[in-house]
């Protein structure tokens, strides 16, 4: 019903407002009804419902919207957001516990414990590198791995499929140890985007490195978003919302990175720096999480 731009703009910033909140709660909510020592599963779980919902909504939404004009398509999220709410109200089962209804202070500090703001810094530092590239996927597809204009959604839904098998992956093995699990994603999505930048001119080998480094990369968030909730597990609710404050942070910064970079004259081929920089400085952060659990771990009582 956006009469003008700027209409349509502040319904776009209310619907953004909802979404830290919807997400933040969400993982508290998976966390609470998950069997003990599946949290990080749980956690998986939400994300790969974001994975597939841009696997297929994507594609749908611009179906119905040339269809039958881009106003129908959003007729078509709010009428799928209100099933979604009452779907949620009639199914999400009672937690059981004592209230968690409380006061801010409480809230305040557990979202700033040294932990979590580590977590935070991580996640911010991670998203930095996958957006300087991500933003530039489609002419990364066409002018370095070679791929024909018309086969890239292919080859999107390729990338998105193969990226909600490595969350699921990194849900699970985020359960047997989170810290672990999200340095050697990191490692391992360093030595991958590197290899990319030295086998460019290769256009076969460099789209499999692509590949390799989404399965890898999506398994990053639910390890580290699981760690953060295990943290402020007694007050969870506004340090939970501030995980998809980090990640907004860090596509922003991302997204105006690879611009700069490419404004001063990178190639496309090169951005692989940029994200295997910034995945390195998050492995360094997560090296940072692992020495305060030592520190804290052997600290006299």
């Amino acid at each position: 019903t956006a009469t003008d731009y700027w209409a349509l703009l502040g319904a776009r910033l209310l619907v953004a407002a909802c979404h830290g909140l919807f997400f933040g709660i969400a993982m508290v909510i998976a966390t609470r009804v998950a069997p003990e020592g599946r949290q990080t599963t749980a956690v998986s779980f939400v994300v790969a419902g974001v994975t597939l919902a841009s696997i297929a909504g994507i594609p749908v939404g611009t179906a119905i919207g040339n269809a039958f004009g881009w106003r129908t398509t959003f007729w078509v999220i709010a009428g799928a957001g209100a099933l979604a709410a009452v779907l949620l109200a009639i199914l999400i089962p009672e937690t059981g516990g004592p209230s968690r209804q409380g006061n801010f202070r409480a809230e305040l500090r557990a979202a700033v414990r040294p932990a979590v703001l580590i977590c935070y810094a991580t996640i911010a530092l991670f998203m930095t590198g996958v957006f300087s590239i991500l933003t530039y996927i489609v002419p990364i597809l066409t002018d370095v791995t070679g791929v024909p204009l018309e086969v890239v959604p292919w080859v999107l839904f390729a990338l998105g499929s193969v990226g909600f098998f490595g969350n699921l992956a990194g849900g699970r093995l985020g359960d047997w140890n989170a810290t672990v699990t999200t340095a050697g994603i990191l490692a391992l999505s360093v030595v991958v985007y590197l290899a990319f930048s030295q086998v460019t001119a290769n256009g076969i080998l460099a789209l499999g490195l692509l590949l390799a480094g989404w399965a890898v990369g999506f398994g990053f968030p639910a390890p580290v978003q699981g760690r953060i909730i295990k943290e402020i597990a007694d007050a969870p609710n506004f340090g939970a919302t501030l995980i998809s404050t980090a990640f907004n942070i860090g596509i922003a910064s991302g997204a105006a990175l690879g611009a700069a970079a490419i404004s001063s004259g990178w190639s496309y081929g090169n951005l692989s720096y940029l994200i295997a920089l910034f995945h390195a400085l998050a492995l360094v952060s997560v090296g940072g999480l692992y020495l305060y659990d030592r520190r804290t771990r052997f600290a006299p009582a």
